[in-house]
C-alpha cells in the first residue's frame, strides 16, 4: 500500500506542482535541503477480520506532514493533499482506494535545538481503505 500511497501523490499536478518528488516515508533523507516536502508516517494499520479469517479489506491511519521554509508554502503543501485525497476512489498499481478520508490537521513545531533553520510545518492523518486491485 505505501508504493500505491506514494504514487498517488507523486500522480498529482497541485502536489507535485509544490513538492516535485520530495515525498517519502519516515524522514526527509540526510542532504536535501530544497522545500517544500512531505513526510508520511504510518499511525496504524490493522487488519480485519471475519469470523472465516482476514477480510481482504484494511483500513490504515497515515500522518502526511508538509514541511517549508514559510508557513503558508507548509500550508498550500497541506491543501493540495488535502484535495488529493479527500473522498479519493480508485486503483494505483495492484492496491484498490476504497475510500480516504481527511481526519484531522494541525501545525507543527519545526524549530529544535541546534536547527539551522526554521521550518513550518502542518500535518493531516488520513483514514485510508484500502485492498488488492480485482484483476
Amino acid at each position: 500500500m505505501e508504493e500505491a500511497f506514494t504514487n498517488l501523490l507523486l500522480g498529482d499536478a497541485g502536489v507535485t506542482a509544490l513538492c516535485g518528488d520530495r515525498i517519502h516515508w519516515g524522514i526527509q533523507p540526510d542532504g536535501v535541503q530544497v522545500f517544500p516536502y512531505v513526510n508520511l508516517t504510518l499511525i496504524s494499520d490493522p487488519v480485519v477480520y471475519y469470523l472465516d479469517g482476514e477480510a481482504g479489506v484494511q483500513r490504515a491511519r497515515i500522518q502526511l506532514d508538509a514541511w517549508a521554509e514559510s508557513y503558508l508554502d507548509a500550508v498550500a503543501v497541506q491543501r493540495a493533499v488535502r484535495s488529493l485525497l479527500s473522498g479519493y476512489l480508485g486503483t494505483v498499481g495492484s492496491i484498490a482506494f476504497s475510500g480516504i478520508s481527511v481526519e484531522t490537521g494541525r501545525d507543527l513545531d519545526g524549530l529544535s535545538p541546534g536547527d539551522a533553520q526554521q521550518l513550518f510545518g502542518r500535518s493531516v492523518d488520513v483514514l485510508v481503505n484500502f485492498g488488492a486491485a480485482s484483476a
